[in-house]
Formats: structure tokens, C-alpha cells, sequence
């Protein structure tokens, strides 16, 4: 499949900033008490917001190659974009729960970690699905191909 690759960026840019809100909502409002507790295991707060740029980054980088996957392998519409965010969320919040053997965070807070990025990525998964559906002709096409 094509890569349009001005949907493609609409899609990361509003995928962007939707999921973004919703980390420093989930993180600096609903979590921010969870964090004070825990303040032992994090870096300083000048540390922290000199490298917050770099998590921004990150954060957009994953949601571009997870996007990419998702149209480069034929993701059609909102459904199968649900359907990916959640089996990737999914994947992701299981593994999560591996940090408690790495690291002596409550497991409160490694929940809500895991919890954030299920999240994340059914999002990334809707906002794909829904803004880069491909056009109507496209769509008849793919599921003509799908059936035979």
C-alpha cells in the first residue's frame, strides 16, 4: 500500500497532540500525588524538565512507527485501528508489569504506567484508523482482494 503522506501527517500531528493532553492530565493531575510518594526513584525536578523535550520526542517517534506499521501493512478504517492500538496496548501494558523485576516502584504506579500506555496507543491505533482511512474506492477494492 501507498503511503499518503499527507494523511499520514494529519493523522500523527492530531494523534500528537490528543495523546500529549492526555499524559500530562494522566501524569500531572490524576498521578501527581503517586509521584510525590515516589520522588526517591526519580530524578531531580531541573533534570527532569531539561530532558522533557526528549520524552516528547520519543513519545512522537513511537507513535510515527507504529502509524507507519499500521498504513505500510494496510490498516483500513477505524475498526482495524482499534483493533491494532488495542493488540499493541495490550502487548505493551502486559510487559509493563515486567519492570517490577527491575525496579522497587509500587506496583500502583507501575499499573498506571501500563495503564497509560494502553491508552496511548489505542489512541494512536483510533487516530490512524480514522484519519487515514483510505478513500471509498479504495476500501471496496482492498476488501475485494481480502475475499478471494
Amino acid at each position: 500500500m501507498l503511503i499518503n503522506w499527507k494523511r499520514y501527517g494529519l493523522a500523527l500531528f492530531s494523534c500528537f497532540i490528543v495523546v500529549t493532553v492526555f499524559d500530562i492530565l494522566w501524569n500531572a493531575v490524576l498521578l501527581r500525588d503517586v509521584y510525590i510518594q515516589t520522588a526517591r526513584f526519580w530524578r531531580p525536578a531541573d533534570e527532569l524538565n531539561r530532558l522533557v523535550p526528549l520524552g516528547f520526542l520519543i513519545l512522537l517517534a513511537m507513535m510515527a512507527l507504529m502509524g507507519l506499521v499500521f498504513v505500510r501493512f494496510g490498516g483500513l478504517g477505524i475498526r482495524q485501528g482499534l483493533e491494532f492500538g488495542f493488540l499493541i496496548g495490550l502487548m505493551i501494558f502486559v510487559g509493563s508489569f515486567g519492570l517490577v523485576t527491575m525496579v522497587p516502584w509500587p506496583k500502583s504506579l507501575v499499573a498506571a504506567m501500563a495503564f497509560q500506555s494502553f491508552i496511548n496507543n489505542l489512541l494512536t491505533g483510533l487516530f490512524f484508523g480514522w484519519l487515514y482511512k483510505p478513500a471509498p474506492m479504495e476500501v471496496q477494492a482492498a476488501r475485494t482482494q481480502a475475499s478471494m
